[in-house]
């Protein structure tokens, strides 16, 4: 399951996924799709493992390397609770299947937050947005400019968007909608209704031609084998290195009365969440019917009241009473 790098010279983090990916092949629990996540989330601290501890040996792990993974994750990686407790089960589940009798610690201990979803609004800032476009071009990362583009354009996943061919975008101008195949193996069509999303899609069409890209290949990714995977990758090590140049430093003080808390980091999601919120805004002044389910539908939730967790209001429930 585990690809290595192109080195010849193997790594201690090469040789905990070997252990790691012998393990995992003959576990027979979890759905395919899980395991798979666990290994790459295992994958993320066996390079902590190995550069921090020059750990070897997948049964040695204990409560000190795990203590101090959260501390890293939180403080240096700044990733969100949810991102937090889905790396550490990946670690766990490695780990037990191991046999190691090292006690890990659980998340109470650990101290993680608990996240109460809906009442934090991730949404970037629209001079947060143009900033780091301009970011992006200073350094020669159209891939991450176009990205950025489609995330609060279209409302696109990461994962989507590195997933995302030409011949999407070129339907996508000949249509009136952008299909995807989002999370799940879903397939959700969103309109293109803004004169920005058409010029954001022609844009690429004719990088595409330019570059003589076929429209079966990939937009953003390079096509060749992993080459998905490694944008992903790619894209979000740029988020980490590079989100304190455009990041808003009072963003978690503009907040209107009644709104949600700003998330403090600025990832890839929160432009899902400006998405929801900006063509939320649009068909309401436009005057449409069943709005949100409309956002919804192009967002593939398919449920209003996920979609409410991306809208800047605080749920009334959550608010004090006067």
């Amino acid at each position: 399951m585990y690809i290595l790098s192109s080195k010849t010279q193997r790594t201690a983090k090469d040789n905990l996924m070997d252990q790691a990916n012998a393990l995992v092949k003959n576990a027979r629990i979890k759905g395919i799709k899980t395991r798979v996540r666990y290994l790459e989330c295992f994958e993320h601290f066996a390079q902590y493992y190995a550069d921090e501890w020059h750990g070897q040996k997948i049964a040695n792990i204990s409560a000190k390397h795990i203590y101090g993974y959260a501390e890293y994750m939180k403080e240096i990686k700044h990733y969100s609770p949810s991102t937090i407790r889905c790396e550490l089960s990946g670690i766990r589940f490695v780990h037990n299947l191991s046999g190691s009798k090292n006690r890990l610690p659980d998340n109470r201990a650990l101290g993680l937050e608990q996240r109460i979803s809906g009442v934090i609004d991730r949404a970037w800032l629209p001079h947060e947005i143009e900033s780091a476009r301009i970011v992006g071009k200073e350094m020669g990362r159209f891939d991450v400019v176009d990205s950025i583009d489609l995330g609060y354009r279209f409302g696109l996943r990461i994962h989507e968007i590195a997933k995302i061919r030409v011949k999407d975008i070129t339907d996508a101008l000949d249509l009136g909608e952008l299909n995807v195949k989002g999370k799940g193996g879903q397939y959700r069509s969103i309109p293109v209704e803004t004169k920005e999303q058409i010029e954001l899609l022609k844009r690429i069409n004719y990088k595409a031609k330019k570059f003589g890209i076929h429209p079966s290949e990939y937009a953003i990714a390079q096509n060749k084998k992993y080459g998905v995977q490694k944008e992903i990758e790619s894209l979000k090590n740029w988020m980490t290195n590079n989100r304190h140049k455009f990041t808003d430093k009072e963003r978690k003080i503009k907040v209107e009365p009644g709104n949600k808390e700003r998330y403090e980091h600025l990832t890839w999601h929160g432009l899902r969440y400006y998405y929801a919120q900006d063509r939320f805004k649009r068909l309401t002044a436009e005057g449409r019917k069943n709005v949100e389910k409309n956002v919804s539908e192009s967002m593939g939730h398919h449920r209003t009241p996920i979609t409410r967790h991306y809208l800047p209001e605080m749920p009334k429930k959550y608010c004090q009473k006067k």
